[in-house]
């Protein structure tokens, strides 16, 4: 293995690289597979060069952790017992990331933010081009390096990160501040930081979103519109990559929520694809205790192979993690994330510690899932769900809004209709389909009967800590707008107009 090559044999590992980079498949597959990549100090230039040149090619930049030095204690004590250096140095071992170390790029480094963000970046971002100038049969002709994955280990808030030199606290706008150019075209931003995705006492945009926002704007337009930043962040305080409230607020990838609708979708396809509103929320209730259950568990030990899988979360992607809790046997092949064999051997293990722990509940979910649809479950594998529904395209709820009867009449079968002209027609019953377009535009300070659906609507999606429903759209409902404004790709202004109802009612 290249793990095991003595200095005699560095050479013969370059060649495998080389080799790789310029095409030669069955060298792939060997490094894919049974030969993971292992840190690139020792070896020549030229064989770092190859590596660069492949994460650019498959994976579109480079991966780096970047760390808050803790001042309390002496900094130059690199081995000091520090969270934020822990975490970053796990996750830099087992992703290869890139540093400079000894004046010199390096692979499996961590780097302290002893200086600005972008400075750091462009350090390592300057001596990986300068690596592959100095080996153009490594590259390919005008490929130049740029960071795919940043992350960032240290302390957050709702609006600010500790992210300056001696753990200076920056807002948005002064994090993202010449960042866009270091960066790729669809760059994924991972802040291992607390509450940088939490509810605002404003009711604005959390540190998360503005800095999704700000970042994708000039991505746009630097690369055009497909370009788009994914921003992953924690929404409560808690310890950096072990913390279960982490979402995607530029993918729209709340996950817990998002596979709690792909089990119901798949409870509901598996019993005859019917279901009615109130089945549908009970089910979801039920999926949500399933989901719960599955990733709240707070795990502190980096060497935790479940710790290694959550964390990496946002570069499974939701499709996965689904594939993954739902496969007939336990996944075996992480190889695709570039990881160290270290690093894949514990993503094997984590996926399939979290596999067996959904498994274990599935089968009280299925007992309720069967209760609350009054079916059995056909015989056979159901059809495989797709990606869960996301809530902007054409397309029936998986969380429907949850309609009042239009009339003062008390619940129950609705009348039959008389016959004759009736000046004054009640509206029909709406139902998950109906139009929203005459739904009024609400803000801060509305109050009425339509503040109290668009709280239930906002509940029924999952909206944590839920809104009292009582009809007056204050600060938490304003915030809860924002955040499934931002999941929903739609422009996040905390005002629930046209676009806000109809993503809600998956019109």
């Amino acid at each position: 293995m290249l793990s095991r090559f003595t200095p005699n044999f560095q050479t013969g590992a370059s060649l495998l690289r080389m080799q790789a980079t310029i095409g030669n498949a069955a060298v792939q597959r060997l490094l894919a597979g049974r030969l993971q990549r292992e840190p690139a100090q020792g070896s020549d230039e030229a064989g770092l060069a190859g590596e660069i040149a492949q994460d650019v090619k498959a994976r579109g930049g480079l991966n780096i952790a970047l760390y808050m030095i803790n001042f309390d204690d002496d900094p130059t004590k690199y081995e000091n017992d520090d969270e934020f250096l822990t975490q970053a140095r796990a996750y830099a071992s087992e992703h290869m990331t890139y540093g400079i170390k000894g004046g010199k790029l390096a692979r499996g480094v961590e780097i302290g933010m002893s200086a600005e963000v972008t400075t750091l970046i462009s350090q390592v971002l300057t001596e990986a081009n300068a690596v592959l100038s100095r080996n153009p049969n490594a590259a390919s002709e005008g490929q130049s390096a740029k960071i795919q994955t940043l992350n960032v280990f240290t302390h957050g808030g709702t609006g600010g990160l500790a992210s300056g030199p001696k753990e200076t606290w920056r807002k948005p706008a002064q994090f993202v501040k010449g960042l866009a150019p270091l960066l790729s075209s669809t760059p994924t931003i991972n802040l291992y930081a607390c509450s940088t995705a939490g509810t605002t006492r404003s009711g604005g945009p959390n540190f998360a979103t503005a800095v999704q926002e700000m970042i994708t704007k000039e991505l746009k337009q630097l690369h055009g519109d497909q370009a788009k930043a994914s921003v992953w962040g924690h929404q409560v305080a808690g310890h950096t990559t072990y913390n279960h409230t982490l979402v995607g607020v530029g993918a729209g990838d709340d996950f817990k929520l998002n596979l709690a609708n792909r089990l119901v979708e798949k409870a509901i396809a598996e019993r005859g694809g019917q279901a009615t509103d109130t089945q549908r929320a009970s089910l979801l209730k039920a999926a949500n205790e399933v989901i719960r259950g599955v990733f709240v568990k707070h795990h502190t030990d980096p060497k935790d192979p479940m710790h290694t899988y959550f964390r990496d979360i946002s570069l499974l992607g939701m499709d996965r993690v689904w594939r993954d809790l739902n496969a007939a046997a336990d996944p075996t092949d992480y190889s695709d994330l570039g990881m160290s064999s270290k690093g894949a051997e514990k993503m094997v293990k984590g996926a399939s510690a979290f596999r067996a722990s959904y498994q274990a509940k599935l089968a009280g979910f299925d007992s309720k899932a069967t209760t609350i649809l009054g079916v059995q479950p056909s015989p056979g594998p159901a059809p495989e769900p797709g990606p869960s529904p996301a809530p902007s395209p054409p397309g029936p709820s998986p969380i429907p809004i949850p309609y009042p009867n239009p009339s003062p009449t008390p619940p129950g079968p609705d009348p039959a209709p008389q016959p004759g002209p009736n000046p004054n027609p009640a509206p029909p019953q709406p139902t998950p389909q109906s139009p929203v377009h005459n739904r009024p535009t609400l803000r801060r300070g509305s109050r009425g009967q339509a503040v109290s659906e668009l709280q239930q609507a906002l509940n029924a999606r999952g909206t944590t800590p839920p809104l009292t429903v009582d009809g007056i759209f204050g600060r938490a409902t304003a915030a809860a707008v924002r955040s499934f404004q931002a999941q929903a790709n739609l422009g996040v202004d905390g005002v629930a107009g046209p676009r806000t109802w109809t993503a809600l009612a998956g019109a």
